[in-house]
């Protein structure tokens, strides 16, 4: 029962959660999407992964889902859900993306560079970003974005 599986999403332990994302992918199909987007905000890492690659091979359908829970994710949600998004090719993804390249935490700014390659078209702002970002981190995404 689907009700009964959604339960087990909220379980103390991380390899129940993440056995109760894939039991419900392969219960419902894509009516998943909205649970797999709160779950990329999940404190273990592993969830996070299960939830993502879930996301994406169901494809477009989990973009809108995962735009809508941006804002409520954490940091590594909201890093693991930029990933998601530009796998996608989300094209409504992208204003957010273009907000998340100022962002104050250099991981999402990272993240957001990443995304940008998947979505295409943004080697300008790439190239102006370049001159102005401090992280050596992030520098070295924009370098290698660049360069491809």
């Amino acid at each position: 029962d689907v009700a009964v599986v959604r339960t087990f999403l909220a379980d103390a332990h991380p390899d129940v959660r993440r056995r109760a994302a894939l039991a419900l992918v392969a219960l419902t199909g894509d009516e998943a999407v909205d649970d797999l987007a709160l779950l990329l905000g999940d404190s273990h890492h592993g969830v996070r992964f299960v939830s993502a690659e879930a996301l994406v091979a169901l494809g477009d359908v989990s973009g809108q889902a995962v735009l809508t829970q941006y804002d409520a994710l954490s940091v590594a949600g909201q890093f693991t859900a930029l990933g998601v998004l530009g796998r996608l090719r989300y094209e409504p993804a992208r204003v957010l993306v273009f907000e998340v390249l100022g962002h104050p935490d250099w991981s999402l700014r990272s993240a957001a560079v990443e995304a940008l390659v998947f979505l295409g078209d943004a080697k300008t702002v790439l190239k102006r970003m370049l001159d102005t970002e401090p992280h050596p981190f992030v520098r070295a995404r924009l370098q290698e974005a660049l360069l491809n």
